[in-house]
């Protein structure tokens, strides 16, 4: 599809071995690099067409891998896949810490559980008191959960990298999934699956997906998703002991690495410790301590500061 401008360039791409994604070779990126810079917004906000790009690319020589010349159609395709390249590093591009919207705070939590009933109470109260990722909520069946003779557990059976674990639950929780499985199991089989659809068949991811959607518009936030959840337990769960080797356990991370974005995220003694320096800042400039060459902004910031510690920061 792409012109060759090194010969040696083609034997080299026929020893490669396995998929590479789009734009991995030289030729390739090199070629996807011109196209995107032609098709840029120009000077004065002017974007070329595809027409326009093409007769450029035609003009100056360059050929697709076969030989031919480039359509618009052919300069569309390399853009759109270029785009959904670029999205997909977007994507996987490791955080180092959690945003305001990826978890939900204690308040919101309440305000859930006090209005959530039936299927929906359930798997919020699962995944917001487990951790479970929402593939391994999907795949529990009757016999993964330990909630009776005194135990508190949820075992799971194949968990990301195909790893098994045991997440340990709240007593409370406990016996609430008893009653669940009493109401809605009864006598059911062992290997029945755990939160079923209306037909009684296996919970489908989409279908979590769009529960946990309508849970979230229940209680005014939208776009919640399952893995929200998660990080929710997470974030909660460190900030009660700070134990971080703990919650790599109960999410079953492979590394701690994985968990530590939970440490960096804002929790209730960093929340204090804020307040004590915005307690400090507030009597500092109160006192008339601040540099004569700050007064044009005191009042300004001490309305600042004292709107973030009002919304929370």
């Amino acid at each position: 599809m792409f012109a060759i401008r090194i010969p040696q360039e083609k034997e080299k791409m026929k020893k490669q071995v396995g998929r590479k994604p789009f734009g991995y070779y030289p030729a390739e990126a090199e070629m996807v690099k011109l196209i995107k810079l032609k098709a840029r917004v120009r000077r004065g906000g002017f974007k070329p067409t595809l027409s326009m790009v093409t007769r450029e690319i035609n003009a100056e020589g360059l050929r697709t891998r076969t030989g031919k010349l480039w359509s618009a159609q052919g300069i569309k395709n390399v853009l759109s896949r270029s785009a959904e390249v670029d999205k997909t590093k977007e994507r996987r591009r490791k955080k180092t810490q959690l945003e305001s919207g990826d978890f939900l705070t204690l308040q919101q939590v309440w305000s859930a559980l006090e209005i959530l009933t039936g299927d929906d109470d359930m798997i919020f109260r699962l995944l917001i008191g487990s951790g479970l990722r929402a593939s391994e909520l999907c795949d529990l069946q009757v016999r993964d959960l330990g909630v009776y003779g005194g135990k508190s557990q949820i075992d799971v059976r194949r968990g990301k990298g195909a790893k098994a674990r045991s997440v340990f639950i709240d007593p409370e929780l406990a016996i609430r999934i008893r009653y669940y499985l009493t109401d809605k199991h009864g006598h059911s089989g062992q290997k029945q699956w755990f939160i079923r659809n209306s037909r009684g068949e296996k919970l489908t991811y989409d279908a979590l997906y769009y529960r946990v959607k309508k849970i979230g518009r229940q209680i005014g936030i939208i776009g919640l998703r399952p893995h929200a959840l998660r990080h929710t337990f997470a974030t909660l769960l460190y900030d009660y002991q700070k134990d971080l080797f703990f919650v790599q356990e109960q999410l079953g991370h492979a590394s701690s690495d994985t968990t530590k974005i939970y440490a960096k995220t804002l929790n209730e003694a960093k929340k204090q410790q804020l307040q004590g320096f915005a307690d400090r800042l507030y009597s500092t400039a109160e006192a008339g301590l601040l540099p004569e060459n700050t007064s044009k902004l005191k009042k300004s910031t001490q309305n600042q500061t004292r709107a973030l510690v009002t919304n929370g920061l």
